[in-house]
């Protein structure tokens, strides 16, 4: 069965800077909104853990290969330790900050759940 293949969206179209953070080792993983997932994010609710996906750059070519590691749903007024640093964010508040600017139609409460996805980088593709 061929791998899933996802891309990681940047603020703006065509930029790639969440991808090479990605393929640089600093971002291990992804935060998904619980509802109203917009068309072309990644929903951590079509992963198991322990399967592979590739990952193409906003030019679609493939870039990488990850596997899932871990899956769970967070609370914004709660984040694990383990996901700010793996995000690549100095500690929670950092990242609270990153997901306002990323999702400013969201109400960020602290009763406000998302979900996370972790994931190791297997291989870099290309550059």
């Amino acid at each position: 069965m061929p791998l899933k293949v996802i891309q990681f969206w940047s603020y703006s179209t065509g930029d790639n800077t969440l991808l090479e953070r990605v393929l640089e080792g600093k971002k291990r993983a992804i935060v998904s909104r619980l509802h109203s997932q917009r068309p072309g994010t990644i929903d951590p609710r079509h992963f198991i853990v322990g399967e592979e996906a590739m990952v193409q750059d906003a030019q679609q070519r493939l870039r990488g290969r990850i596997r899932v590691t871990d899956i769970y749903q967070a609370a914004f007024a709660a984040i694990p330790e383990k996901l700010w640093q793996a995000e690549g964010c100095c500690d929670a508040e950092h990242l609270q900050a990153v997901m306002r600017h990323g999702w400013p139609d969201e109400l960020l409460d602290d009763d406000y759940v998302f979900m996370a996805m972790h994931f190791d980088l297997v291989e870099v593709i290309g550059d």
